[in-house]
């Protein structure tokens, strides 16, 4: 496989998670390759009309089923990015020595697909395995694989082992946990009226439902591990004498456990009980994504891991837990070892300067596999 030539492929195919040609393009093209190698392809649908997951399984070899179960080796990553079809940034380019590539998803997350490609292309040739691999390959992960979660979840409650190809963090360092998160968005209407003649006599959807938001943001304590952040605050006027009659606030609530998570959504209601418009303050959930908690199972993985990355790549790397969240999160089950950002590494991602360290395609692969070998 010529990994920088196949990565350029897929970087230059627009897949912005809107764009369902572009992102079905890229699957089909992994499926390919991934066939070539002798996994057996299957496709899962979780919305009509929108791109499929791709599911590719490598079988076991020479393994006697009367022994022992055959385990499975679950890894994920995705075919779509935050670049729209209309961005100015549409390919990759390289530098002279082509050890960095600049390009819209480099790294979140189509470097991560070379590096399992570049894993498969390993275990493919072991002449005996008593595991099979199954590739995850999702088309929404950046707007939180909607309609996929329940399907992730059966997919990694068989699993003996869970590895994530999102990007490392820009260090290098791997990941053992993610926080979990939530998308509220709070709805507050009302008369409308005339700034001058109606001040003081109507209810301002704006004002009350800042004032409101004001206090749920203080439910948030990131220093124990929850935060609750306003992205976004609008009413249906733009004008300076007008009161709205429509309010909308976005708030994103970030948690390390699922305890967490619903202690939280418990001090947001009752802020909005407390409050003088209980009964018209209207809340709807866009994005409910569990926790990736550290499970114990997890912490020797990882070392195992972040040794084999040190030996290769020569630099120290920490197992650390991240902010932000992933598909890693919903196949998250106790007692499974798990560990997330084994894909490229980089920086910049989501950004115009979004970078590979081109080598850490085949670093990261052979680390992985070693430690594969082993089990």
């Amino acid at each position: 496989m010529n990994a920088q030539n196949l990565l350029e492929i897929l970087v230059n195919q627009n897949s912005h998670h809107d764009h369902i040609t572009g992102i079905m393009t890229v699957l089909e093209t992994i499926a390919n390759e991934a066939q070539g190698l002798g996994l057996l392809i299957d496709w899962h649908r979780a919305v009509y009309g929108k791109p499929s997951a791709l599911c590719a399984t490598l079988p076991a070899v020479e393994h006697n089923k009367a022994i022992s179960p055959i385990r499975t080796i679950l890894l994920v990553t995705h075919a779509d990015t935050v670049f729209p079809v209309d961005s100015n940034f549409q390919k990759i380019s390289w530098n002279d020595d082509r050890s960095r590539a600049v390009g819209p998803g480099v790294i979140d997350d189509k470097g991560g697909i070379i590096v399992t490609l570049l894993l498969l292309e390993k275990l493919a040739t072991l002449s005996s395995r008593d595991y099979e691999v199954k590739l995850l390959c999702m088309p929404s992960e950046e707007i939180g694989s909607p309609g996929f979660s329940k399907w992730l979840e059966a997919q990694s409650a068989t699993a003996s082992i869970i590895l994530g190809f999102e990007p490392s963090l820009p260090d290098g360092s791997i990941i053992h946990s993610r926080r979990g998160n939530r998308w509220y968005e709070f709805t507050l209407q009302g008369p409308g009226g005339h700034a001058g003649r109606d001040a003081g006599k109507v209810m301002n959807p704006g004002s009350a439902l800042a004032s409101l938001i004001s206090e749920i943001e203080k439910i948030g304590k990131p220093e124990q591990g929850s935060s609750t952040t306003l992205g976004s605050f609008h009413s249906n006027t733009n004008g300076f004498n007008v009161i709205p009659s429509e309010a909308i606030a976005k708030l994103d609530v970030r948690y390390e456990s699922n305890q967490l998570r619903d202690q939280v959504h418990e001090d947001i209601l009752r802020v909005i009980e407390k409050s003088a418009y209980s009964d018209q303050v209207k809340w709807k959930l866009h994005e409910d994504c569990p926790a990736m908690r550290l499970n114990v199972e997890s912490i020797g993985l990882g070392k195992s891991l972040a040794e084999e990355i040190e030996k290769i790549e020569g630099r120290k790397i920490s197992v650390v837990a991240a902010a932000g969240s992933s598909d890693s999160n919903y196949l998250y089950q106790p007692g499974i070892p798990m560990i997330d950002g084994l894909g490229a590494v980089g920086t910049g991602l989501h950004t115009e300067n979004e970078t590979l360290e081109t080598a850490s395609l085949e670093t990261r692969a052979e680390a992985i596999f070693k430690v594969i070998a082993k089990l």
